[in-house]
């Protein structure tokens, strides 16, 4: 019985049997998975475990090849050598075909060569099992075949390889000389994919040495968590099978970052044909990568764009096509030769015509006979003009319905061009029942109006400027900010208890304050337009610092905390910038220094880091002993919106805008900023800047010099007209003036200004003029005192809460003299008057007796007119001349049911009658207006009430002219 089926009966026979026979016997599936070893194997090859892989666990040495089921069942014959991967110990034995299961079956000896090497493996003769002499006998027949054939195949192999040995070296220096010196990575791994050979470019790329990655699968630590799994189970089976292939993924450095990797591998054969080892060519496409997704994120965001684009054009067009639909105005579309392309339904009814009756036809027959030659003409050159007016500006224009009648129209045309085409779209309104109004308005009110404000239909196509708003909203918030700050600047001045002193002054604080934020927004508003620019002029550093000194060494000491500013390098001469902004810097600085800071001290360092001929570069530290700022919170500190941190925030707020406008002024003055700071450890600032040097020292400009009399107050006897709509605002500036000896005059407006110094033009020394105000604003009102009432020399200070350059060029450019910005300070307001207007100073005046008059408050109304008693009668005669027949003429309107022109006689008493201090007649005849435009039920009554007190006020009034000299001139 021959050997195969001795063992196939003990198989079949007995377990027990086989495992005294082969305790070293290797069973695996064609899945190349063990199932199955013999008890001693463990001992000799540790890996050879069930469930392992035949191929991760041996080397095939004899024969050449990959140890696979195909391979085996085509070498059955053949005696099998193993070599354990590991250890290197080897087995060898032959190989058995099972077909149920189906499976191989090694049964393996162990190539032992001395009783030491047992010793040496952790063996023993029981674990040699049953010794089979014939089995023994045919492996060793075996094993000497192998070896004879071997010697044999070597000594063919040594000679023929021995004529290709130079060649080949040569080859192969060349070929690793280019290996070793390409950009890409190159791998030389085994038949199972090992490394065994990489060059420095591998290395340089990766930065794992050969070292340590020889005898590694490259995939064990080239791919990590973003490595796509698909794409290395397609590598396995790849080089599982001997195949070349080319991939793209994601592998990682040793370092863990991720990098592109594009491979290409190929397998390397001998000259039998066997697989010897795989060459993997690799590069680099990281940056190719990234460029690639980045144009397709570009792409797709530009198609996000174009479809949000066309949603908006879409939306639009719906929009404008329901806007044209719903709209109380008629519209139609004009080509170029006067034809009617579209019309809406309201001018369809407008005009009498019905559905598309009027497209293709020429717009001339919407224009009244007469007119229609000459309109064809206009019509032809309106392309050429503006794209969009009014059309007949300053004329009456009609239309002709369909049934001849002509009726009052407005139009406003706009051209433009589609293609070559060339269309004017005309917007009509029907302005019938408002010419009638018009008409009725002039007639009734013939004596006070003059012109009729001429409506317009142009659209307002943009938003306001941004510039624009900043001055409103400037406006808006110092013209109260300036009240608040000026009465509280008042009543500090005067004789306060201790408490009441330091609520006043907090007050003052609290709209500083207020101001600094307000400031800033403006301030960094400008940064984003571009518009911050220096305004540079001599300035020395001595007096600054000790403004700053004053206005912050306060806070400082109240918190307990030691002030100190250095005293700054002596420099011959005055330095050239702007004074105005580096106060800022350092005033916002050392602000923050001293917010921040809870005890301890502050400090302000100035040296000069260099210095020459025409500038010098002086460096400014300001260090406090605060809490700090951590390395995360300066990353971003001097970055609009920013402060240390939320709590921070909260603690001590502020707009986070103040460090990066000092930023940026830094910047404009050719120098940079920067801190040092820990937590807990305090901070320290610090700023440079470039000033230009100049040769003489600043002067201090000084007013012109007051007239020579004895008096406590700066401003004695001074006139001033104070103009503001804000009655607020000018009772601040008046108490102000008052304060310090002068008299002051108030006007509402612009309008009511001119009035003024109409009358009495000789009775001014100087005009307060606010710029933004109804009725007539103060650009206006300064063109017309210089250009109409011929005033050249009457000085005009502008009080404005505009902060812009232009704002502030435009009012110099209407005639102002000056300008002081709100909230006005007492002490810039008495500086500027003195230099414009100090000539003019006279002794203080004995107090006005104050006229007793029926139905007049003759205090309040000398206070609103500054004590001028004189400019008090003649607007006490104007009111008797224009209103004495006004209760009348309201009783007779009334009576013919003519309501609106009632109230607007009403509406024009109540202000006259405010302005000379009658506040009864002026209420009576409020109530009055309100009761007839409400249509209330009390219009009997308050009908009796006006004409009583306004009875008794024009008595007084002409009683009091009378007995002044002026009855003469007053027309009942």
């Amino acid at each position: 019985m021959d050997l195969s089926s001795e063992i196939a009966m003990m198989t079949n026979t007995s377990t027990e049997g086989l495992l005294r026979a082969f305790p070293f016997f290797l069973a695996w599936d064609e899945s190349d998975v063990i199932v199955s070893a013999g008890p001693s194997l463990a001992k000799y090859c540790p890996r050879a475990k069930i469930g392992a892989r035949t191929q991760e666990v041996f080397l095939l040495r004899r024969p050449s090849g990959l140890l696979s089921t195909e391979f085996a069942r085509q070498n059955s014959s053949a005696l099998f050598i193993l070599e354990d991967r590991e250890n290197g110990r080897v087995l060898r034995g032959s190989l058995l075909f099972l077909e149920s299961p189906r499976s191989i079956v090694m049964l393996a000896t162990p190539w032992i060569t001395s009783p030491a090497q047992l010793l040496e493996y952790g063996l023993t003769l029981d674990d040699l099992g049953v010794q089979d002499q014939t089995l023994d006998m045919l492996q060793l027949l075996q094993t000497q075949e192998v070896a004879a054939e071997d010697l044999k195949r070597l000594n063919r192999m040594l000679t023929e390889q021995r004529a290709k040995l130079h060649e080949q070296e040569a080859q192969s220096r060349k070929l690793a000389l280019v290996a070793s010196r390409t950009d890409n990575a190159v791998i030389v791994t085994d038949a199972t994919g090992r490394i065994e050979w990489v060059n420095d470019a591998f290395t340089r790329i990766t930065g794992w040495r050969a070292g340590e990655v020889a005898g590694r699968k490259p995939g064990e630590f080239l791919q990590g968590p973003e490595t796509d799994p698909k794409v290395a189970r397609f590598m396995s089976e790849e080089l599982r099978a001997g195949r070349g292939f080319t991939v793209k993924l994601i592998n990682y450095r040793r370092s863990g970052e991720k990098f592109w990797f594009a491979i290409e591998v190929q397998p390397l054969f001998n000259e039998a044909g066997e697989l010897t080892n795989f060459m993997a060519i690799e590069s680099d496409i990281t940056e190719r990568k990234e460029s690639e997704e980045a144009i397709q994120k570009y792409r797709q965001h530009l198609e996000e764009i174009v479809e949000e684009r066309t949603r908006e054009l879409q939306r639009n067009k719906f929009l404008l096509e329901a806007i044209v639909k719903s709209s109380p105005n008629g519209i139609l579309l004009i080509d170029d030769q006067g034809r009617i392309k579209m019309t809406n339904a309201a001018l369809d009814r407008m005009f009498g015509y019905g559905g598309s009756e009027l497209l293709g036809r020429r717009v001339e027959m919407l224009v009244p006979q007469p007119l229609r030659e000459e309109h064809a003409l206009l019509q032809g050159a309106f392309p050429g003009g503006p794209s969009a007016r009014p059309m007949g500006e300053n004329a009456d224009l009609h239309g002709q319905r369909k049934d001849g009648s002509i009726f009052p129209i407005d139009v406003a045309l706009a051209s433009f061009t589609v293609g070559d085409e060339q269309f004017v779209q005309a917007t009509v309104a029907d302005v019938t029942d408002r010419k009638r109004a018009e008409s009725a308005w002039r007639e009734l009110n013939a004596t006070l109006e003059h012109k009729v404000e001429e409506r317009t239909l142009e659209l307002a196509a943009a938003s306001a400027a941004k510039s624009e708003f900043l001055a409103n909203m400037s406006h808006e918030i110092r013209t109260p900010m300036n009240g608040m700050l000026g009465l509280a600047q008042l009543l500090e001045r005067e004789p306060l208890s201790e408490d009441q002193l330091t609520v006043v002054r907090r007050l003052r604080q609290a709209g500083q304050s207020l101001l600094g934020i307000l400031n800033d927004i403006l301030d960094f508003s400008k940064i984003e337009a571009g518009h911050l620019r220096l305004d540079p002029r001599p300035f020395e550093l001595p007096p600054m610092l000790a403004q700053i000194s004053s206005l912050l060494g306060v806070t400082a000491h109240e918190k307990g905390l030691n002030f100190h500013l250095d005293d700054p390098p002596l420099l011959s001469g005055a330095l050239i910038g702007d004074a105005l902004r580096l106060e800022q810097v350092l005033m916002n600085l050392l602000g923050n220094a001293i917010k921040f800071t809870e005890r301890g001290a502050i400090d302000l360092r100035i040296q000069a880091l260099s210095v020459t001929a025409s500038h010098v570069r002086l460096r400014f530290e300001i260090k406090d002993t605060g809490i700090g700022i951590s390395p995360q919170q300066l990353a971003g500190l001097f970055t609009p919106f920013t402060q240390a941190d939320g709590a921070i925030t909260r603690r001590f707020g502020g707009t986070g805008l103040g460090l990066s406008i000092c930023k940026r002024l830094v910047e404009l003055m050719h120098g940079e900023i920067g801190v040092e700071s820990a937590p807990g450890a305090g901070s320290t600032f610090w700023f440079e800047a470039v000033f230009e040097r100049s040769v003489e020292r600043q002067a201090t400009s000084l007013a012109p010099a007051p007239p020579a009399f004895e008096c406590a107050t700066r401003l004695s006897g001074l006139r001033c007209l104070v103009v503001d709509d804000s009655r607020m605002n000018r009772e601040v500036v008046q108490r102000m003036l008052m304060h310090e000896g002068a008299r002051a005059v108030l006007a509402g407006d612009g309008q009511q200004a001119l009035q003024y110094l109409s009358a009495q033009n000789e009775a001014f020394d100087a005009v307060l003029m606010d710029v933004q105000m109804p009725v007539m604003d103060g650009l206006a009102a300064t063109r017309a005192i210089r250009e109409k009432l011929g005033l050249v020399d009457l000085p005009i200070i502008a009080l404005t809460a505009g902060v812009l350059d232009e704002q502030r060029r435009q009012v110099l450019e209407a005639g102002a003299d000056d300008f002081l910005a709100k909230p006005v300070d007492m002490d810039a307001l008495v500086d500027v008057l003195l230099r414009f207007a100090g000539s003019r100073l006279r002794p203080p005046e004995a107090s006005p007796t104050l006229p007793r008059i029926r139905g007049v408050d003759s205090e309040q109304a000398l206070l609103m007119l500054g004590g001028d008693q004189d400019l008090f009668l003649q607007l006490l005669q104007s009111f008797v001349t224009e209103f004495a027949a006004t209760p009348e003429e309201v009783r007779e309107t009334l009576d013919r049911g003519d309501r609106r022109r009632a109230a607007d006689l009403l509406h024009a008493f109540r202000g006259a009658a405010g302005y000379i201090g009658a506040g009864d007649s002026a209420q009576a005849a409020e109530m009055l207006e309100h009761s007839i435009r409400g249509d209330r039920s009390d219009l009997a009554f308050r009908v009796t009430a006006f004409e009583t007190l306004a009875s008794v006020l024009l008595e007084g009034a002409r009683a009091h002219l009378a007995s002044s000299g002026q009855g003469e001139d007053v027309r009942c």
